[in-house]
């Protein structure tokens, strides 16, 4: 079974792509709801979408393919531990995924959302194909919190095929004490307006505590 689904990583971000994900017992899905709320997060899933475990999550990881083969073993050493991430399953690709991990403000514990995408956009043309930023940072809020937007287009590839995805990479960087919430969504660069409002609910729905 193919897989290819994009998902973040601690301080660089990579993947491609798809599959389509049996459902996995109550029981694991309900741990990684735990996680998140240990952190004060929640969020509202589509009703169309799953909660996927930190099993599947990895198991995608191992199916992605980075222009950078340094930096695609390091991704792969140092993948941080998603507290919530949710997809579509569907038959197109790539399939739309929503992912939050958890990251310490390394460096500086004053650093800006801001400042931590304008690195991400930094890091992105080493690992993909075509990189763009097609919208720069910027400044927003999430739940009354500080927070900062960019979204970047890319050419994505998984290994068990040659087929060229043209993916489209979101993120949002919420600031916390001493660490930052990393938000990434994945879709099709000619995404359907259904997903994209999907997404779109998703984000609004997060709250904090």
């Amino acid at each position: 079974m193919r897989k290819m689904i994009l998902i973040l990583m601690l301080l660089v971000f990579t993947g491609c792509g798809g599959s389509h994900l049996n459902q996995k017992n109550n029981k694991l899905v309900a741990l990684e709801l735990k996680e998140a709320d240990l952190f004060g997060l929640s969020l509202t899933k589509p009703a169309s979408w799953k909660f996927i475990t930190f099993d599947e999550y990895m198991d995608n990881i191992s199916m992605s393919r980075l222009e950078n083969e340094n930096l695609d073993v390091l991704v792969r050493i140092f993948a941080s531990r998603p507290i919530v991430s949710i997809v579509k399953d569907r038959l197109k690709e790539p399939l739309p995924a929503v992912t939050i991990t958890v990251n310490p403000k390394e460096g500086s514990p004053n650093v800006s959302a801001i400042a931590i995408l304008k690195r991400f956009a930094e890091i992105g043309p080493d690992g993909f194909k075509d990189y763009a930023v097609v919208v720069q940072p910027q400044e927003m809020e999430i739940d009354g919190h500080k927070a900062a937007y960019m979204k970047a287009h890319y050419t994505g590839q998984s290994y068990d095929d040659d087929i060229l995805h043209p993916v489209s990479y979101e993120t949002w960087i919420i600031l916390r004490q001493g660490y930052f919430f990393n938000v990434g969504a994945v879709s099709s660069q000619n995404e359907d307006d259904k997903t994209r409002e999907e997404i779109a609910s998703t984000i609004k729905s997060i709250k904090l505590r």
